[in-house]
């Protein structure tokens, strides 16, 4: 009885765990969709109110709900490394090459002439747009191995343990 109990126990924390993978790529990918989106409205605030750094910050930032915007919001000094500190404080989970096009908006907003910082957030957002989509579509396929994976090596074990 304890045996079938533990053998239980085992396959419902392997699927357990599998399914926290799972959430953990989820959560990356809801990151970089709304990185995207703020990329996206930072460009039209650009585009058509030449907005400055630190009113994209206040006004771009208030729709994230995967991670603590509140930081990038507040920022009103040194923009460059005030950016990079928000950037480390509060998208270490997120993909690290979004992570990376996303830290390096520093380099430029503001730094250059308009058409350029357009034209640098264009690309940055069609990067994480592709790192995104390609995520998602890795995600589907890996989402029933990642679970079957997960149950196999729970009845391993039990069958280990009987």
């Amino acid at each position: 009885m304890l045996k079938a109990v533990l053998c239980i126990a085992v396959i419902v924390s392997s699927a357990l765990i599998s399914g926290e993978q799972l959430r953990c790529i989820r959560r990356k990918n809801e990151i970089s969709r709304e990185l995207a989106d703020v990329i996206d409205k930072m460009e039209a605030m650009l585009r058509f109110q030449s907005a400055d750094v630190y009113q994209l910050c206040s006004s771009c930032f208030c729709d994230c709900h995967s991670f603590d915007s509140s930081g990038f919001t507040a920022i009103s000094d040194n923009f460059s490394r005030m950016w990079e500190k928000e950037c480390g404080r509060n998208l270490s989970q997120a993909d690290k090459r979004v992570f990376s096009l996303f830290e390096g908006i520093s380099e430029y907003l503001g730094a250059f002439d308009l058409e350029t910082q357009i034209s640098r957030l264009e690309y940055a957002k069609n990067e994480i747009r592709y790192i995104y989509a390609n995520s998602q579509a890795e995600l589907l396929k890996k989402q029933k191995l990642y679970y079957s994976v997960g149950i196999f090596f729970g009845v391993l074990v039990c069958m280990i343990i009987i």
